[in-house]
């Protein structure tokens, strides 16, 4: 990968969370679908995702606990993706635009605002909090190329970049202000380890044991994190909720696989998908 020039220079102490325990997630409740990705829950439980249309483009995907369903299109994108869904209702996610670059966006109601990065090429949100403080990536050419994070808090930006990284992935943010992530170190190699992180005011690293991809996906108010787990070697892949020290691998009833959990609420209700579709699951 190519270097990146920094943006700025953060001098951050960090600490290395290893040697985990491991155990089984107790989950119930179960909900499966296969007409879309979920990407967050809301605590309304509020399912937000992508689904395929008729055209086969992704269109944003809301999903009620009643069982009625929303889409949604970003006027003129070429498809669009919904990514979380915070207590008041507002939004995040991103589209495409024609020429193929992706840019933020927020959603309340039938109101949608495009969210850019100052000076980046694209923009995505992966994160909102009941603050409206949002969370994703920029980059200055696309992202194939290297990238930084982001926070917004009242439309002011800060960089975020997990030190040493090449690459660094906030996805969510929660109601005191924690974010979860993952990075990619500088002059990694194929097939590029990923590892946790968590950020108060110190960056720390959280790595499911074993595993050379971790992705720590969103965190509720409780701190309880929800993650998935992948092992290149192997082709090992499964989800995990994070819960006072210890992993908790989520496991479907009857045979299902559950590959990520993407989501959780303030209710332990979390979204993700298996090897068959979706699903959400009230796991503790």
């Amino acid at each position: 990968m190519p270097f990146r020039t920094a943006l700025i220079a953060v001098l951050v102490f960090f600490v290395s969370l290893s040697c985990q325990a491991q155990t089984q997630a107790a989950c119930n409740q179960w909900t499966f679908f296969n007409t879309f990705q979920p990407s967050g829950i809301s605590d309304q439980d509020i399912v937000v995702g992508s689904a395929t249309n008729s055209d086969g483009n992704l269109v944003g995907y809301i999903g009620y606990p009643n069982g009625s369903t929303q889409q949604y299109v970003y006027p003129g994108a070429l498809w669009t993706l919904l990514t979380r869904r915070n207590t008041a209702g507002v939004t995040a996610g991103l589209y495409r635009d024609s020429n193929q670059y992706s840019h933020g966006l927020v959603l309340f109601n039938s109101n949608a605002m495009a969210v850019n990065y100052p000076g980046a090429v694209e923009t995505i949100i992966y994160g909102i909090n009941s603050a409206d403080e949002i969370v994703g990536i920029f980059g200055y050419g696309d992202f194939s190329q290297p990238y930084d994070g982001f926070l917004m808090s009242e439309r002011f930006f800060t960089p975020l970049a997990y030190p040493g990284a090449e690459m660094t992935n906030p996805m969510n943010i929660n109601s005191t202000g924690t974010i979860v992530g993952w990075y990619v170190k500088k002059q990694s190699q194929p097939p590029f380890p990923y590892d946790g992180f968590i950020k108060k005011e110190t960056y720390q690293q959280l790595d499911y044991p074993n595993v050379d991809r971790t992705l720590l996906n969103d965190i509720n108010s409780a701190g309880v994190i929800a993650g998935t787990r992948i092992d290149t070697n192997t082709g090992a892949q499964g989800g995990f909720i994070y819960v006072n020290g210890t992993f908790k691998d989520v496991m479907g009833p009857q045979g299902v696989q559950v590959m990520t959990v993407d989501g959780i609420n303030d209710e332990n209700f979390v979204a993700g998908t298996t090897n068959s579709g979706s699903y959400v699951a009230h796991c503790q």
